[in-house]
């Protein structure tokens, strides 16, 4: 019976592995369950004693396998435990719960076991008490799956169970691994949502979700795309919700393995990718090494070989110092394919002999990998005859294994094409049609499909040929139009992850302020206990000494009023000096104007003086009857007038241009050209300046990016601060060219824009005399100047710093001491 990839991959994931044990071993663990039993009923008294010894005793019935006699042993156990407030009998109940997933690698069973060390140092002495537990053979395809789904049927429903919600949950999860393996995805559905609603009850969050990745898995492999969605939707809002650390990684993980089994493969890497970032190095090792693992097999998959063998390097290596037989032996087989990809035949032969040691699967296994992988290097060499018997080999070594149609598959492609490009065409044409027929790998068969056609095509069969080629046009127009709605899916999912961490970081953002607002409200509590405790003490000594407290509260009086009357003149101060350096702005701002202006109202003026002129000739001209000559002088008058009407729409083209950003309150934002308001007040700021001093000179530059759009902004307050920095840079230019005995140096103030992301960005650049580090910090604070007594105030960087910081934005600082500076504003989009 064919089983499908997807639905196979699903039963891996619920972990329904047997054991490999012959009768012996079986013999043996019931030999020591008996014993065990005999010591419970030896002993009395000692009833942490009694815990651990109906907790090996559960394991021992879970290896044979005698399900119901474990679970019941278990939660005896368990209740023991609990009535004791014993904290190392809960971590052996977690171990053993660990132990019903034969599959050490399941999820679930790592999870358990991750919890029962992070309660006790049990966990360490079990591993050495046990240690013949790794070692056993976990997948056995022989399994009787209806007599274990017998068995844990009948564990449920024992009486003894009903409260413990846990065990339950695991039963079911067991079970629908059953009605996997016995393709019964619909069955399996219904008992892994059961599975769901009851770890979710408990509050284990991490086996809800991963048991919510198969599900998602599931209705993907039933064709149910929207229910799966729903779901993956789900999962990703309780996975941006998720504070604990440990839970994060976990989960992380859990989505990435939900998104390898549908093929997913890019969002399967981003996912595996999180969880590396997240584990802990030391406490979560074990969990490192398989998502290692798992992020090389998802590599491998996508098509990035070189990656792939890069990650199974690392794991490798890291199981090696672990002394982890067992999984070493796993990946010395994995790791040789994407080597024989990249060409590291050397290296890949080296890995497929220590393979050959593979206890974890049937000897047949070991061989046929090992064969198929000496084919695939002669393949990949071009030495086609040499390959074939070795791919044969490897076919008759997976036809003893149940279960890997898909390897046969392969195999019988790769017969097809090494005898097709020796030109072998009746043989090639046989095996092509057996891997097409076996049906249970959608790249084998899409490969059989294009090959058949070809080998029709050299047998002259054109008819035949053609329909292949139709067929494998269809498979591959499947392929793209599945993969372009994984494409479309994962875009959403990503965009969606995106919205989720903004919405986390403003939360974040919230939380912080209310923490700042909270510890505000303690200082100032403390601070207001602080001053009615010295006024209760104050009330007392003033009590006590009549007099001195008439003198002391004259005093305090006027020491208040002399006070008060400070704040008020500091408060109209700061309000006169903020007015000031308002009014400095505007006075830059006139200064620009009134030379803008200027311009135009002198061609208006001497044009009209060249008319007055004109018409004089006129009236000459006119007396002496030279008509022709005052024709020509009209025309002239006319031009005149021409330009004077120019120039003055010109200077009313800049006043409206200037009351364009000062026609709104302050308070009101609109949409604004960056780009027109940076070179407006550059030349404003410049004309100014050089109204001052006619003395004064600079090269100005000018970078503006095209692709920087209209922002919502007060233009009135973002021109004071383009304002203020222009001003300031000119005035270091102005300072270094009055100091410096370089005869070359040439001052000059650069303004930019650029796009980036979510932000604009507007740099004023000079080569100046720069800031020193030891006041840098010191810049945006009020009243701090570095310009002589009665040229600044000191509030200019302050006014525009809050003026960024109101519009959202960040206002960044970059100098050098002699050489120059650069100011950033970021503003967002």
């Amino acid at each position: 019976m064919k089983i499908n990839h997807l639905l196979c991959l699903l039963f891996l994931a619920v972990g329904l592995n047997s054991l490999g044990q012959t009768s012996r071993d079986i013999e043996d663990y019931k030999f020591k369950k008996d014993s065990v039993k005999q010591l419970i009923d030896k002993s009395s008294g000692d009833e942490t004693r009694i815990i651990r010894l109906k907790n090996e005793f559960a394991r021992l019935c879970f290896l044979i396998p005698e399900f119901e006699d474990g679970f019941l042993a278990l939660q005896e156990a368990k209740a023991l435990s609990d009535k004791l407030d014993y904290a190392e009998g809960e971590a052996m109940y977690y171990l053993t719960l660990s132990y019903f997933y034969y599959d050490r690698d399941n999820p679930i069973s790592i999870y358990y076991r991750k919890k029962a060390q992070q309660i006790s140092n049990y966990l360490e002495e079990a591993r050495d008490d046990n240690s013949n537990f790794t070692d056993i053979m976990r997948a056995d395809s022989n399994l009787d799956v209806e007599l274990f789904q017998d068995q844990f049927n009948k564990t449920l429903a024992r009486d003894e169970l009903s409260d413990n919600k846990e065990i339950q949950a695991n039963l079911l999860y067991a079970i629908a691994g059953t009605y996997y393996r016995l393709e019964s995805p619909e069955t399996a559905l219904t008992k892994l949502t059961e599975a769901i609603n009851l770890f979710s009850e408990i509050g284990e969050i991490y086996p809800a979700f991963h048991l919510s990745t198969i599900k998602m898995g599931t209705l993907v492999y039933l064709e149910k795309e929207e229910e799966a969605k729903k779901i993956e939707l789900e999962l990703i809002k309780l996975m941006s919700a998720e504070q604990d650390k440990n839970n994060l990684a976990l989960i992380h993980s859990a989505m990435a393995n939900g998104y390898r089994m549908q093929g997913r493969w890019s969002l399967a890497i981003e996912y595996y990718l999180k969880t590396l970032e997240l584990l802990d190095p030391v406490e979560d090792r074990e969990l490192r090494i398989i998502d290692q693992y798992n992020l090389a097999i998802a590599y491998e998959n996508y098509g990035m070989d070189s990656r792939a063998a890069d990650n199974y390097r690392i794991a490798i290596e890291e199981l090696e110092k672990e002394k982890d037989s067992l999984r070493l032996r796993i990946a010395y087989g994995t790791i040789v394919f994407p080597l024989i990809a990249i060409e590291k035949y050397e290296e890949a032969k080296k890995y497929m002999q220590l393979s050959l040691k593979d206890t974890v699967r049937s000897k047949d296994w070991a061989i046929a990998r090992y064969n198929d992988a000496q084919g695939q290097i002669l393949k990949s060499q071009g030495r086609y005859k040499e390959a074939i018997p070795y791919f044969q080999k490897a076919e008759q070594g997976f036809r003893k294994i149940e279960g890997v149609e898909w390897a046969l598959a392969f195999m019988n492609l790769y017969l097809a094409e090494c005898n097709f490009q020796i030109e072998n065409f009746d043989q090639a044409l046989q095996y092509a049609t057996q891997s097409l027929n076996l049906d249970s790998n959608a790249q084998a068969t899409e490969k059989a499909t294009l090959l058949l056609s070809q080998i029709h095509e050299e047998l002259d069969n054109p008819a035949m040929a053609y329909q292949y080629l139709k067929d494998y046009q269809l498979l591959r127009s499947e392929k793209e139009k599945s993969e372009e709605i994984n494409r479309i899916a994962d875009a959403e999912i990503r965009s969606i992850l995106d919205e989720s961490e903004k919405t986390i970081n403003l939360l974040e953002r919230e939380k912080l302020e209310k923490e700042k607002e909270s510890i505000f409200q303690r200082w100032l509590i403390i601070s207001v206990l602080i001053v009615l405790i010295s006024v209760v003490v104050l009330a007392i000594i003033l009590y006590r000494n009549n007099k001195n407290k008439q003198k002391a509260n004259a005093q305090l009086k006027r020491q208040k009023k002399k006070i008060e009357q400070t704040l008020d003149q500091l408060k109209a101060t700061q309000s006169q000096l903020i007015q000031s350096e308002k009014m400095a702005s505007l006075g830059e701002l006139t200064a620009g104007i009134a030379h803008e202006i200027q311009n135009p109202l002198n061609f208006v003026n001497n044009f009209s003086e060249v008319n007055n002129e004109l018409l004089d000739e006129v009236s000459e001209e006119i007396e002496k009857g030279n008509h022709d000559e005052v024709r020509v002088i009209l025309n002239d008058i006319r031009n005149n007038l021409n330009k004077i009407n120019h120039h003055g729409k010109r200077a009313d083209a800049i006043v409206k241009g200037m009351l364009q950003h000062s026609r709104k309150e302050n308070s009101e934002k609109e949409p604004t050209d960056l780009n027109v308001l940076c070179d407006e007040y550059l030349r404003l700021a410049y004309h100014g300046l050089r109204a001052k001093d006619k003395t004064f000179n600079a090269h100005l530059e000018k970078d503006f990016d095209p692709g920087v759009e209209k922002i919502n902004i007060m233009a009135q307050e973002i021109g004071r601060v383009i304002l203020n920095l222009l001003t300031n840079a000119f005035y270091a230019v102005q300072q270094k060219k009055c100091h410096t005995n370089d005869p070359e140096y040439v001052p000059k103030v650069e303004i930019l824009t650029r796009k980036k992301l979510d932000q604009v960005c507007i740099q004023v650049k000079d080569n100046g005399i720069g800031i020193s580090q030891n006041i840098l910090d010191k810049v945006f604070q009020p009243f701090f100047t570095t310009k002589p007594s009665g040229q600044g105030t000191g509030l200019g960087l302050y006014l525009s710093y809050e003026i960024i910081q109101v519009h959202g934005g960040e206002l960044k600082i970059d100098t050098k001491e002699g050489e120059g500076t650069i100011f950033t504003i970021l503003l967002p989009v």
